[in-house]
């Protein structure tokens, strides 16, 4: 939100400032309308889903806090350490499977300036795995500043009866990742 300031005068008193409200906060639709045109029925899809998860986490019972979602394929959460952070992706793109159903539900803690930071956590990597007590996926490409650790799942988001049980486990996965490696 931002504020323009003026300079206003009532009769002959002393001019005195006046804010106006330049911008307001819109919807995640309008911004996203105005940027790409027509939202997709996916991209619609993918945040109906993301609320559906923030809605589920909003009782603080995880050791994370959801932002409201934007009109993107991912949810960030701070892990309380600069460079670092938790996300939460539906994406129709595997880092490691090709899914029947055509969509991934994957949960990452999330390495930015990878190169210097990711190599000591892999070392690790056997501990790790064995304390969280499933296997995870290491992605971190030379040509790329961001590394993630991560686990999936096949998700089909258009059948939205699973949607607890898939809120639920990315919830879990979510806090274990950050238990166990932040």
């Amino acid at each position: 939100r931002g504020t323009s300031r003026l300079h206003h005068r009532q009769r002959e008193s002393a001019p005195a400032p006046k804010f106006n409200v330049v911008a307001s906060p819109n919807d995640w639709v309008k911004g996203a309308t105005k940027r790409v045109g027509e939202i997709s029925p996916t991209r619609s899809l993918q945040h109906e889903f993301c609320q559906a998860f923030c809605d589920f986490c909003s009782d603080g019972q995880y050791r994370f806090q959801t932002r409201q979602p934007g009109p993107r394929h991912w949810i960030r959460m701070a892990v309380g350490r600069s460079g670092f952070n938790l996300a939460a992706t539906l994406t129709t793109r595997s880092l490691t499977m090709t899914p029947e159903s055509g969509w991934v539900l994957r949960a990452e803690f999330v390495i930015r300036d990878a190169q210097a930071y990711f190599e000591a956590i892999a070392a690790e990597r056997e501990e790790i795995e064995e304390e969280i007590g499933f296997a995870l996926d290491w992605y971190n490409p030379e040509e790329k500043k961001m590394g993630r650790i991560s686990v999936s799942r096949e998700f089909d988001i258009d059948d939205r009866a699973p949607w607890p049980g898939a809120s639920t486990w990315l919830a879990q996965h979510l806090c274990a990742l950050h238990r166990v490696i932040s």
